[in-house]
């Protein structure tokens, strides 16, 4: 994958507000935009399209899952690298919050 300075400004510059991302940077391949699936989905659009198709049956669950249905590699660590929770939960503003005595409210 190329770094960040070889990427087009118009895909960098919308980045930020489309990208779901995990404490560590991660990258949630279930949430992230159609558009940006191209920075880490090989061979697309093909490849694009089936890891697309899949998360419209149900949640990915893996790279490994997502290498096989796009026939390639994904680019960087899979463990590092990418997250597959089924949604949104770590959202800004998603999170409940704590009182002494009570568990976490969502």
């Amino acid at each position: 994958m190329p770094g960040w300075d070889r990427l087009p400004p118009a895909t960098l510059g919308h980045m930020a507000a489309l990208a779901t991302v995990n404490y560590g940077g991660g990258v949630n391949l279930n949430t992230v935009p159609p558009a940006l699936l191209p920075m880490w989905v090989p061979n697309c659009p093909e490849g694009c399209e089936a890891v697309l198709r899949r998360r419209r049956q149900q949640a990915l669950s893996s790279a490994t899952e997502v290498e096989l249905l796009a026939g390639g590699r994904l680019p960087g660590d899979n463990l590092l690298d990418y997250r597959f929770m089924a949604g949104e939960t770590f959202a800004p503003g998603r999170l409940g919050t704590y009182r002494a005595g009570s568990a976490l409210s969502c």
